[in-house]
């Protein structure tokens, strides 16, 4: 139903992938499992010859002058789509660390501070301490590719963006097609509608190519070189078609492994049938990702909030 509503008529034969509920580990394996073929792949010209002639119309490394795809959208969208959103993200809210913290008040005592904390009445117990565990505060660091080939899955992406800024205030993100923009500060604001309308200001280049190893580059470079730590999770929305600079793409793609906590790939694309990652963009950053997902429909995202709630410990 959801390829029904949101796509034009001639893409409706895209194949909906339906969710195991308990595919908890199989995620690791079918990414072992893929990283392994792709190893293989990488040898053969066939996959790449094959990748390219199919989807040679969808690529090009050249921004558009003045792109009218993002002023052309229409963002009222569906607002039961978006609540649905907000209910998959919502347990990402409270996230229960495995520390603990120090309160004046609470259900469990920390018998070891209240013994050091009354040494000074001679071991008599006058001040009382208790604990309870912290909330878990890692933060999502998320890079949209807002190129050509995209465009179709522009929607549910920016409405799963935006329910996760409301989530968790500290998410940053980052759209790129040919170049990079930052438009943290555009979802601040806490009406899709509104927030979506600030968004062709910032981005000059929507709709346009692909260079996302030079994107990465400027990221790692910026951003990253300032603020990207061991405890963020990075999360790349492509299709990772970029037949441009593959040896920077996979440089980059090393970089964020070495610095961040998790990388996770969401590829709309999974959710064809007979999907694999042959193109050489994807091929060359599939090694370094952890968790490599679909997206592109319901139980997609529920796939991808089990994800994060997991990666979040």
């Amino acid at each position: 139903m959801f390829y029904k509503f949101w796509l034009p008529g001639e893409q409706t034969h895209l194949k909906i992938q339906t969710e195991d509920p308990a595919e908890s580990e199989a995620e690791q394996d079918n990414l072992s499992a893929l990283q392994k073929k792709n190893t293989y792949q990488k040898t053969s010209g066939d996959a790449s010859s094959k990748a390219v002639k199919q989807w040679a119309l969808r690529y090009s490394p050249q921004a558009q002058a003045e792109t009218q795809q993002m002023h052309e959208l229409n963002f009222e969208g569906s607002r039961d789509l978006y609540e649905s959103i907000i209910r998959i993200l919502q347990p990402l809210a409270n996230r229960i660390s495995r520390r603990f913290q120090y309160t004046v008040s609470g259900k469990e005592i920390s018998l070891r501070k209240i013994l050091r904390k009354n040494m000074q009445f001679g071991g008599e117990l006058i001040l009382l301490d208790f604990r309870k565990k912290k909330i878990k505060k890692r933060r999502v660091i998320f890079l949209c590719d807002v190129s050509g080939s995209m465009d179709i899955f522009t929607l549910m992406i920016l409405q799963f963006i935006h329910a996760l800024k409301r989530i968790d205030r500290r998410t940053e993100i980052f759209f790129f097609s040919t170049d990079l923009s930052r438009a943290t500060g555009q979802f601040d604001v806490g009406d899709f509608t509104s927030a979506m309308k600030q968004i062709p200001g910032v981005i000059s280049d929507w709709g346009g190519g692909t260079r996302i190893g030079y994107c990465l580059k400027l990221f790692n470079e910026t951003f990253g070189k300032r603020q990207l730590s061991g405890k963020d999770i990075v999360m790349i929305f492509s299709d990772g078609w970029d037949r441009g600079e593959i040896d920077v793409l996979e440089g980059q793609m090393a970089i964020l492994k070495r610095k961040a906590h998790k990388i996770i790939w969401l590829n709309p694309l999974m959710a064809t049938r007979d999907y694999e990652p042959i193109c050489q963009g994807m091929s060359a950053a599939l090694p370094y990702v952890d968790y490599f997902l679909p997206m592109g429909n319901l139980n997609d995202l529920r796939s991808i909030s089990r994800t994060l709630k997991k990666v979040m410990v």
